[in-house]
């Protein structure tokens, strides 16, 4: 393994550039292992470009990538907004889409065992926006999606519905 190997990822529509150690980004994530072979463009240029990809959750998979950690700390440099059960939803099933489209199951696996958690913990479940963000980011049969509903029908929400 080369410590030393960059990986020049350009993000979102203004191309912000990161250099980050390619053994970081290709250690967990199927997407980047591939963009990073010499078969593609992108592994022969080192760049890899992320026009789609959001700024503040391509910054929340680095601290993840860095730290193992979904929350940021208070020196991070991100916004930090009072964090509601809705805020804390809101990230971490932005953060398993995101892990899901660079194919790093770690980070899926870490956003689901956060959303088990918030559902035994706070009692409640993700919400209609928060659903409606995971059901246009996801294919049908997607684990996101299983998760989420059985959240709800387990929940004392269902429950009192019934």
């Amino acid at each position: 393994m080369d410590y030393l190997k960059t990986i020049r990822v350009l993000v979102g529509a203004e191309e912000k550039e990161y250099i980050i150690p390619e053994y970081l980004l290709t250690s967990t994530s199927a997407f980047f292992k591939v963009a990073g072979s010499q078969k593609w463009k992108e592994g022969q240029d080192r760049t890899v470009r992320l026009p789609e990809q959001d700024l503040e959750l391509w910054t929340a998979y680095l601290h993840w990538k860095f730290t193992h950690s979904l929350t940021a700390s208070k020196g991070s440099g991100s916004s930090k907004k009072s964090e509601t059960k809705v805020d804390g939803w809101q990230r971490v099933i932005l953060l398993w889409i995101t892990a899901d489209q660079l194919q790093d199951l770690h980070l899926q696996n870490k956003a689901a065992d956060q959303i088990l958690a918030y559902l035994k913990d706070r009692k409640d479940i993700a919400g209609p926006d928060n659903v409606s963000i995971a059901w246009a980011s996801t294919v049908p049969e997607s684990s996101l999606r299983r998760l989420l509903i059985d959240g709800y029908v387990d929940s004392d929400v269902a429950l009192d519905s019934a």
